[in-house]
Order: C-alpha cells, then structure tokens, then sequence
C-alpha cells in the first residue's frame, strides 16, 4: 500500500483524545521525540524525511506535529469506532468531574457569619468607659467566641506588668482612649518559659525600646514581639487582639 507522509500542525488537545480524532480522519499523531526514535527501515521514515531540526518550521512546536497516511477503509472504520469509544469515555469523565467538583464547592460554601455583626456606638463606648472608671479592669466588646478577634476595654491605676509576654500567633493593636501609659517593645528576650501553647513570658527583653503613649495614640505589636506596660497615673484603653495560625 503507497503511503505518502506530510507534516502539518494540530491543535493542543489532550494527546488520547488528539490521537483518536485524527487517526478516525485516516491520520496518525506523533511527537517529534517519537519521529526522530525512529529506525529507518521499510513503512517506516527514511532518512531524507526527517521533519525535525531546521526543517521543521518555527510554528511547529514539540509534541504537535502529526504525520498524515492514507489508511484502508477497513482501518480507517475501526479507528472512528475507537474514536467514538474514546470520545464517550471522554465525555462521561468530564461529566463525572463536574459533578464533584459542583458537590465539592456547595461542601465547601460557608452557610453563613460564625457570629452577628456588631456595632459599638460612640455613646456605648463611653457608657462602658464610665462603669470601668468606677471598677477598674476590663471589659470584653468582641469576646472572640466564633471568631478570630477579640476587642477588649481596660482602665487600668498605677500598674506596672511585673514581665514581657509576646505571643506566637496573636498580634495587637493598642488605642489609648484616657490618660498615658509607657510600653517597653522589642529586644532580645532572657529567660523565656512558655507559659502554654503560644504563650511566653521572661523577665527581662535586652534592648527593648520605651514608647510612651497618650489620649489618641494607636500602637501596632507583631507576633513574636516581647512586650510589657507601665502605667504611673491612670490610662484607659481598647485592645484589639487577632489570632491566627
């Protein structure tokens, strides 16, 4: 049976799918890796035919090139047979795909927020502000239950943190809403102990810096940052906290 050879390019299907569509046209896919492997020998390439190297052109790339034969019909039915199986098998995949991927994506749809919004009113803040002035300590405005943050109002009297803490997966932000207060940041903890999983605590940070803050002050500590707060007359602030791994 004559058989005349060419090379032409093909589009980037998947190569199964590519081989099958082609070979029901009567044509067979090849790469250039495949073609130069070649032996020279009867029906195969001779070797005035390689189509590699500087005949190949410029807008061929490697693995799109096919070699184009004419096939008996008897051949060219049975590889549309083995086309339209591929095709199907093909078909019913991409299907089942789908499929898992919609059921994956509806599993992984949050139904809704952890928690309710919540607003914190100028007039409530001050209100809280007032009752932490007559009782001096705390008081939780995002408790952090469903959530990764929490904000806490303090009122805090000639107090002084008797050591540094810094935390692995919390960072700070400090708003100073009443009065004054010095934070010592930084250094290179001594004597660290992890007081649980997370947290540290050590009596002295070499080289920590002093930055004292007022009325309207907002301060940012990292993660990781050793950290403690002296406090001579009275200060009152919100501390926001968020955790994450």
């Amino acid at each position: 049976m004559k058989m005349s050879w060419k090379a032409t390019a093909i589009l980037p299907l998947p190569a199964i799918l590519a081989h099958n569509i082609y070979s029901a046209r009567g044509l067979a896919v090849y790469s250039t890796r495949t073609i130069n492997s070649f032996p020279h020998r009867k029906g195969m390439l001779r070797p005035n035919l390689s189509i590699a190297g500087s005949q190949c052109p410029s807008f061929l790339q490697p693995d799109t090139l096919m070699l184009e034969k004419r096939l008996s019909p008897m051949k060219t039915r049975s590889s549309r047979r083995s086309f339209l199986g591929s095709a199907s098998a093909a078909a019913l995949g991409l299907g089942a795909a789908a499929l898992s991927s919609k059921d994956a994506a509806a599993q992984a749809a949050p139904s809704g927020p952890p928690v309710a919004f919540q607003p914190i009113t100028a007039e409530k803040l001050a209100e809280l502000l007032q009752a932490v002035h007559q009782k001096p300590g705390n008081k939780d405005l995002v408790d952090g239950k469903g959530t990764a943050v929490t904000m806490v109002l303090t009122n805090e009297v000639a107090k002084a943190a008797p050591e540094f803490e810094y935390h692995q997966t919390r960072d700070h932000i400090f708003q100073i809403l009443e009065g004054e207060a010095t934070y010592y940041v930084g250094g290179t903890p001594k004597n660290p102990r992890q007081t649980k999983p997370g947290e540290f605590l050590c009596p002295d940070s070499e080289g920590a810096t002093a930055v004292t803050l007022k009325k309207g002050d907002y301060f940012f500590i990292p993660r990781m940052t050793p950290h403690k707060r002296v406090t001579k007359t009275n200060v009152s602030f919100v501390l926001i906290s968020a955790t994450t791994a």
